[in-house]
């Protein structure tokens, strides 16, 4: 599931940024755009941009929406499962041996079984797919921001520096 969610994390900023450079363009060109009347074709470019986006932003939605629904779900599906496999293996789950010498009770032990499920659902069921998905975010946040650090860098400094030099004048005295 983790994965699943990276996956998607990594299509989506990859459609956003194709659409904001996309975007960035139309802007930067507007006057050359208005210009030949090329506005309908550039309106299309940028709509199916959105639209891809907008696909994979859904896929992403859908598999939380997935997610979430097992929150109430998936608790019960696990007690019943240990349930079953206690009974399976011989052990009886009847009210009316409910105290043995010395030992809690099958029922109680079944009672029990479901409140110690219960006290981590919100643990399984939430904070730890949260968890993997908030990694999954940090990941590819730190995986794009590395790209980011790893450019070359420009001396913008430098060449201000050159050009103050060029538009001063020499005064000597």
């Amino acid at each position: 599931m983790g994965k699943a969610f990276s996956r998607l994390r990594h299509a989506t900023a990859m459609h956003t940024d194709r659409r904001i450079r996309s975007t960035h363009a139309v802007i930067s060109a507007m006057r050359a755009i208005k210009m030949f009347t090329w506005e309908k074709l550039f309106i299309g470019i940028l709509e199916a941009a959105r639209k891809s986006e907008m696909a994979v932003i859904q896929r992403k939605a859908l598999l939380m929406s997935f997610n979430t629904s097992l929150f109430g779900t998936l608790t019960k599906i696990v007690v019943f499962l240990i349930l079953l496999t206690y009974v399976m293996l011989g052990n009886p789950l009847m009210a009316d041996k409910l105290l043995s010498p010395g030992l809690p009770g099958p029922v109680f032990q079944a009672f029990l079984t479901i409140a110690l499920i219960n006290s981590v659902q919100n643990s399984v069921s939430v904070y730890f797919p949260m968890s993997i998905i908030m990694n999954a975010e940090v990941y590819m946040t730190c995986a794009r921001l590395q790209k980011i650090l790893e450019m070359e860098e420009k001396d913008e400094v430098g060449r201000i520096q050159h050009m103050e030099t060029q538009l001063s004048p020499k005064v000597s005295l």
